[in-house]
């Protein structure tokens, strides 16, 4: 584990009680551990964090939403919402986050491995968009940067 390494971890939650727990699981191992409560996918609430912090190593994205059903059990509204949640407000993370990323760091984001377009319909193109977004993104920042 990182905070096992002498890493120094900042996590951002939208839920402060979660935020609180998350925090308090991580401080028994290291003391090198602190948080946030705010919502990365508001660029004004992202941009005065990290613009109040030093550059980061590594940063995760672990954005993005779930939906359950084919294409026709689901609205276009929440298809929508769900596949922008994964693609566009990563992308965002993106745009806002490699400005403040080390030389040689990485932007790791995280996306679901199951479901099938009948079973997760939104869910399953967000995380083929996400994917796609971090094949372009290595791509475009090589070599200084990493996406994962």
């Amino acid at each position: 584990m990182v905070l096992n390494s002498g890493a120094c971890v900042t996590i951002i939650g939208r839920d402060n009680d979660r935020l609180k727990n998350a925090l308090g699981k991580l401080q028994t191992e290291s003391a090198r551990c602190s948080g946030s409560a705010l919502d990365v996918t508001k660029s004004d609430e992202f941009s005065l964090f990290l613009n109040k912090h030093t550059h980061f190593d590594h940063i995760v994205s672990m954005l993005g939403g779930a939906i359950s059903g084919g294409f026709l059990d689901n609205t276009t509204d929440e298809i929508e919402k769900v596949v922008r949640g994964k693609f566009i407000d990563n992308l965002k993370l993106a745009n806002i986050a490699i400005e403040h990323l080390n030389k040689n760091g990485s932007i790791i984001f995280t996306s679901g491995s199951g479901g099938s377009p009948a079973t997760a319909s939104g869910a399953y193109i967000g995380n083929l968009s996400i994917n796609k977004l971090v094949q372009g993104l290595a791509l475009e920042l090589a070599p200084d940067y990493r996406t994962v």
